[in-house]
């Protein structure tokens, strides 16, 4: 389906934000908004595009896991973003998307939200949203990624818990007595994410890096972490400077920078 351009969201977006985002495309039903941005030419340096959907048929997650994304139940969005020059621990990028989201739904009125390593937003121990974020290009020109957002509205009704790897669903019915419609909801994700993406250009990750301990989930909770080399089991300690998780065992750290986190005995 054919995207239609939202004026409406980029006028409502603050000045300094508006300046820095090229184009809102909006779709009632689409594949994917990372996977339409991961086609689409990538965006001057300093600059963003942003797609959004009512409905993702073929919604997707980390580690290529389906994002259940059914209609008028969520909030599907994703930013394309060029850096002239690739940052130091761009890795990290998904770690910063997350701090800077659950900061502004902190300020919305969720006031228990929290971050699940690397990319989960979790509420009432309950996932909330999730953010994939992917390397579209890196070149000599710049690098630009993509960045989505699956953020759940109203979704209890309309999916399995099952499917979370979280032990629930949740979402912002739950938690806020009104939520904002879909527009102004978006408009309050995209500021959130193009000013991080800025100040990730600027700073990189370590102007993230002590407000992830506000939120993180699994700090001092024992979990086990499974990947393609061993199963490791500990207390979480935090995260590194680098984005990696600290799971002590023992008198020693270990640092984990991929594989699927789960809380022991939960």
């Amino acid at each position: 389906m054919d995207p239609v351009e939202d004026v409406a969201i980029l006028d409502s977006l603050a000045e300094f934000v508006r300046s820095r985002v090229a184009k809102v495309e909006v779709f009632e039903e689409i594949e994917s908004t990372n996977s339409y941005l991961m086609q689409q030419p990538a965006p001057t340096a300093g600059t963003s595009r942003i797609a959004i959907a009512d409905q993702q048929t073929a919604g997707r997650g980390r580690l290529e896991k389906t994002w259940q994304s059914p209609a008028g139940s969520g909030l599907y969005l994703s930013t394309s973003y060029t850096f002239d020059n690739k940052p130091d621990n761009i890795a990290c990028l998904t770690l910063a998307i997350g701090v800077a989201v659950a900061k502004a739904l902190r300020n919305l009125g969720v006031h228990d939200i929290k971050l699940k390593w690397p990319n989960d937003l979790i509420v009432n121990d309950g996932k909330l949203g999730g953010i994939l974020t992917e390397l579209q290009s890196d070149t000599n020109h710049g690098i630009c990624v993509v960045v989505g957002i699956g953020l759940n509205i109203n979704m209890r009704s309309k999916i399995d818990d099952s499917v979370a790897t979280v032990g629930r669903v949740a979402d912002l019915h739950e938690v806020l007595s009104s939520v904002p419609n879909r527009d102004a909801l978006a408009t309050f994700v995209i500021e959130s994410i193009v000013d991080a993406l800025t100040e990730f250009d600027s700073y990189g990750f370590k102007s993230f890096h002590a407000a992830w301990h506000e939120f993180d989930w699994f700090k001092d909770k024992s979990v086990s972490v499974a990947n393609t080399s061993e199963k490791i089991t500990g207390v979480v300690s935090g995260i590194d400077k680098d984005g990696a998780l600290l799971v002590k065992r023992g008198d020693e750290i270990e640092r984990v920078v991929s594989g699927v986190v789960s809380i022991e005995n939960a």
